[in-house]
């Protein structure tokens, strides 16, 4: 027995959910090594015997498990223990050790083919899965990640499936969600009419009913979607109807690459975040169109690929299809059957409900990006990222980042590593709130983190702050913007000072009025604004989100300019004599009334419309009609006269100048106008660091234009790259900055 020792190795990261185990036991059974694995808490134990150079051929092979991510491996010397085979052990107890749970995974290229094979035992079985593949955190109740944990426990396994669970060398060897048509779950169609069809000829009468032009509720890994032919104007304008959608685009389920090559034009970057692991939504720009109604007047389309076998039976029988989810927009996703089933019973426009008695956990909407740069910009992170954590350089304390109220999303943070909810959509919803707290619940649970602190928004009406302070624990209050700049500086591991420049639609001031067009030089947990764009008074009150002339009513007000259109002198009054107004530097109401003023659009019937089409009109023009945009001094702030853009573009606009070219050439002011403070705020202090966050940078034109005259300029530049710039991400700064700040 000379040179044989045994040795227990931890390993942490993304090590359970992922067939860690199984690849294990096969590289230590080639080697000839004997001992043990199991799942412990969030993490992997190996105890092991064998030679040396063995054991060290086996540290190098854990690390390289295709689909895992080690962090860590700890290592402990044991007294000699004789083994007689490798063996994979039940699991065991909860450790003090944070755990990195798998988020939902994509069918892989083997179970497809099986899928497809007419040979196979699961051929065209809907839920095929092995230890590389299938849901995962949407279906998982507790640690560790075991088939009793997850709502697979009610599918006893068939003596075919428990020979493979058991096999050396099968790849569905201890797969917690293998099943098959015997012993797992089964496709059910349910019609209006009270008809029920089951397994195949579900399947084949759902194909029947979408070629047909008919609308279909069907239950995906992550919720219930509604499904419908892209290529029929009047399918797409009878799911706008049902979906109370009048204009935002659709998102498009593509067969494969080559369909999506057939409607989209796309990067090779864009191709590869399209077939990643969570199978995105990708924006990308338009070649030819569906039915005018699916992607309205955008020139993007939002393409994705199938991420589990019903979606590839579906897509290849049918070719693409519209998927959106089947709630309403900003309620929380649906996840219970009988929630899809009454609305069956309820909406005349559903021809049926396509789904299976495996219960969803975890609601998880598809997730959402762009590549603008070259690198993929997060808008949504939802399925395919969550519930993977966010690695920040500072040991932070087991903390509850509140978040904001729209496009909601938490945070519970430990050590070194964020933890962030999925998106629940606006906490005024109906049930959103009761969403929040169970998914709080849960997470509490999974991760074994005890909040000893809340970090939240300055807001005093925000539900999402008053809500986590009924917990009475130690506050810490973050001002809005400031917890967007600290999301990029935890990402990319800054402590300051930056400048943060911070363009959304609106956030809670420190003094008192509505920020969004935000300079603030931040060092560790602290801030002081630097700038702002002009802040003119707007009417209206919440009515100026929507109403795109409010907004442009305000900036001619401020500008001398007279206030035309229906409703234009009644607020001209209103405006001077201070009633139902607001100060306010929002970015995104500037968007708005540049949009109204070119003519493009008057009114947001989606969040971010006026912008989205403002955008469009600039990446259309030839050039760009230029615009002054002035730098000014007021109250010891460098301030952007964006007033100044209004009678430029009016005088232009007489001139014949085009909607287009003004367009680019706003943008392009803009751009500017950020670099010229910047260049003040480096004269003054020699710094030369800046972020960008905040909604706004979703548009393509702003970020890069941005970026390209700061870098060329001598700065570094960083933006959000695993959380979105708008709210989705404010909660990742919340919980970083909490690591600087002491409560109160």
């Amino acid at each position: 027995m000379m040179g044989r020792v045994t040795r227990r190795y931890t390993l942490t990261g993304l090590v359970q959910g992922v067939g860690f185990r199984p690849y294990a036991a096969e590289c230590a059974e080639r080697l000839g090594i004997t001992g043990t694995i199991c799942n412990r808490g969030g993490a992997v134990s190996l105890t092991v015997t064998g030679e040396e150079g063995t054991l060290q051929q086996l540290e190098k092979q854990l690390a390289a498990c295709p689909g895992a991510r080690v962090d860590a491996i700890g290592v402990k010397e044991l007294s000699f223990t004789p083994f007689s085979s490798f063996t994979i052990l039940p699991s065991e107890e909860e450790t003090p050790l944070l755990p990195r749970l798998t988020p939902d995974l994509p069918t892989c290229e083997t179970c497809e083919r099986e899928l497809l094979d007419p040979q196979n035992r699961r051929y065209r079985y809907p839920f095929l899965s092995c230890v590389a593949c299938g849901p995962r955190y949407s279906i998982q109740r507790a640690l560790p990640y075991d088939r009793e944990t997850t709502t697979m426990d009610r599918f006893p396994l068939c003596p075919d499936c428990r020979e493979e669970y058991t096999q050396k060398g099968n790849r569905r060897r201890h797969a917690q969600t293998i099943a098959c048509p015997h012993c797992g779950p089964q496709l059910i169609l349910s019609l209006p009419d009270g008809e029920r069809k089951e397994r195949e000829a579900a399947l084949e009468e759902a194909c029947r009913l979408l070629r047909d032009g008919k609308i279909l509720a069907v239950k995906d890994i992550g919720g219930y979607h509604l499904a419908a032919r892209p290529d029929r104007e009047e399918t797409a304008r009878a799911l706008r109807t049902l979906k109370h959608r009048e204009k935002k685009p659709f998102a498009v389920l593509f067969p494969d690459i080559p369909g999506v090559r057939s409607f989209c034009a796309i990067s090779p970057e864009e191709e590869a975040l399209l077939l990643s692991s969570p199978r995105p939504i990708v924006l990308l720009r338009k070649k030819r169109d569906f039915a005018p109604s699916v992607c309205s007047e955008s020139d993007r389309i939002g393409a994705m690929l199938p991420s589990n076998p019903l979606q590839i039976l579906l897509t290849r029988a049918l070719g693409p299809l519209i998927l959106t989810s089947l709630n309403r927009s900003g309620a929380p996703m649906v996840i219970r059957d009988g929630e899809a089933l009454a609305f069956l019973s309820s909406q005349p426009l559903l021809s049926g409900v396509l789904w299976h008695e495996r219960e969803i956990l975890t609601p998880l909407d598809d997730s959402v990006l762009s590549v603008p740069d070259g690198r993929p910009l997060m808008i949504r992170r939802a399925r395919g990222y969550v519930p993977d954590s966010v690695s920040v350089p500072r040991e932070l304390p087991p903390t509850l980042a509140s978040g904001g109220d729209l496009k909601h999303v938490f945070a519970l943070s430990q050590g070194n590593r964020v933890y962030l909810s999925q998106p629940m959509g606006d906490l005024q919803e109906d049930g959103c709130l009761q969403a929040r707290r169970a998914a709080l619940a849960r997470m509490e649970t999974l991760f074994s983190i005890r909040p000893q602190r809340v970090c939240s928004d300055w807001h005093p009406l925000y539900l999402s702050a008053r809500e986590d302070r009924k917990r009475n624990l130690p506050v810490t209050l973050f001002q809005h913007h400031h917890a967007h700049a600290l999301s990029v500086m935890a990402e990319h591991g800054l402590t300051g000072p930056v400048l943060g420049v911070i363009f959304d639609g609106t956030g809670y001031g420190t003094d008192g009025t509505v920020w969004g067009g935000e300079f603030l030089q931040c060092e560790s947990g602290d801030f002081s604004r630097y700038g702002h764009l002009y802040a003119p008074l707007l009417p209206g009150g919440d009515a100026v989100a929507r109403d795109a002339r409010l907004p442009l009513w305000g900036y001619r007000f401020a500008c001398g300019l007279p206030l035309e259109g229906e409703g234009g002198a009644l607020t001209e009054a209103a405006l001077s004599q201070g009633v139902n107004t607001v100060k306010s530097s929002s970015a995104g109401r500037l968007f708005d009334a540049v949009c109204a003023a070119l003519g493009l659009h008057d009114r947001n019937d989606y969040e971010g419309e006026c912008a989205v089409l403002l955008e469009q009109a600039a990446r259309r023009a030839a050039t760009p009609v230029p615009l002054p945009l002035p730098l000014i001094r007021q109250e010891d702030m460098w301030v952007p006269d964006t007033r100044a853009l209004f009678p430029a573009m009016e005088r232009a606009q007489k001139e014949g100048a085009p909607a287009d070219g003004l367009a680019l050439g706003f943008h392009q002011a803009l751009c500017r106008g950020v670099r010229e403070v910047c260049r003040r705020w480096r004269q003054e202090t020699g710094n030369r660091t800046v972020v960008l966050s905040g909604g706004c940078f979703c548009n393509h034109i702003l970020l890069t234009g941005c970026t390209s005259l700061l870098q060329t300029d001598g700065f570094t530049v960083y933006r959000n790259e695993q959380v979105p710039p708008g709210d989705g991400g404010i909660a990742l700064g919340q919980a970083y900055g909490g690591g600087f700040l002491p409560c109160v």
